[in-house]
């Protein structure tokens, strides 16, 4: 599996820190909100001083971590000085999501990157199971970020070995929620992922195909279809892919008659 980080980039964030070792900030209060406010406003020097005078994990009101703030932002000099204190990566918010579900949410691959660096860094398994940490939804990082259509954020989950098949609480796939919401790019690299099941079933008997036709996105029941998707299943309430089309737009099941 191609290398995820160079040597470099596993240095880099930790070398953007290194100057306030040298010109340290004079300590000031700091309670745990104004520690997680300059947190997501990128506030390094405030970030470092509530670092002298609070732990690194400190929770704010919300039940957020200075981290979780960070990357929810994509605040990544703060993120970076906040990684160098070593901070958990597997604590969660009210909604059961880490920071490296904030950071996928954020819609920037650059905090994802900065988090798998450490989880890469310590090569350990549970390190690794950080990658599978579910939401309230059930959602996993990777779930997330195709959800959302962040090709990106995915691929840089996968080289880290997230798992692309991971189900929900209501067992849907990454691929269905891709699917659901018509990221066509989401969709291809998800299908030139090993081990996808195309025609997964997930809440109500529906696979990745229905969940494009329900929704109109001709583009993806094309690639899906072309991929071999099975037309002649049905969901729970015995609807076909194409059943669901037509209930879109009667003229849209002629997208499945053509690729006959």
């Amino acid at each position: 599996m191609k290398t995820l980080f160079s040597r470099w980039e596993l240095l880099s964030f930790s070398s953007m820190v290194i100057i306030n070792s040298f010109f340290p900030v004079s300590a000031q209060a700091c309670t745990p909100m104004e520690f997680t406010r300059a947190a997501e406003a990128n506030q390094v020097d405030r970030v470092t001083e509530c670092l002298g005078i609070l732990p690194v994990d400190t929770r704010d009101a919300y039940g957020h971590t200075p981290l979780m703030r960070a990357a929810a932002q994509a605040s990544l000099e703060a993120l970076a000085v906040l990684l160098v204190a070593q901070p958990e990566l597997h604590l969660q918010d009210a909604e059961y999501e880490t920071a490296l579900h904030k950071a996928v949410k954020s819609g920037a691959s650059q905090p994802v990157k900065a988090i798998l660096v450490e989880i890469v860094r310590k090569k350990t398994p549970r390190e690794s199971r950080r990658l599978e940490i579910k939401n309230r939804s059930g959602y996993t990082a990777f779930a997330l970020a195709a959800a959302n259509g962040y090709v990106e954020s995915a691929r840089l989950l996968y080289r880290a070995q997230a798992k692309p098949h991971t189900e929900d609480n209501v067992g849907n796939t990454p691929l269905f929620w891709a699917a659901y919401h018509g990221h066509l790019p989401m969709v291809e690299f998800i299908l030139s992922l090993e081990g996808i099941v195309l025609d997964h079933r997930g809440q109500f008997m529906r696979t990745p195909l229905m969940g494009a036709a329900q929704n109109g996105h001709r583009e993806v029941v094309v690639r899906l279809l072309a991929r071999g998707a099975d037309r002649s299943l049905r969901d729970s309430n015995g609807k076909t892919a194409e059943d669901l089309a037509d209930a879109e737009d009667p003229s849209y099941g002629s997208v499945f008659r053509e690729s006959l």
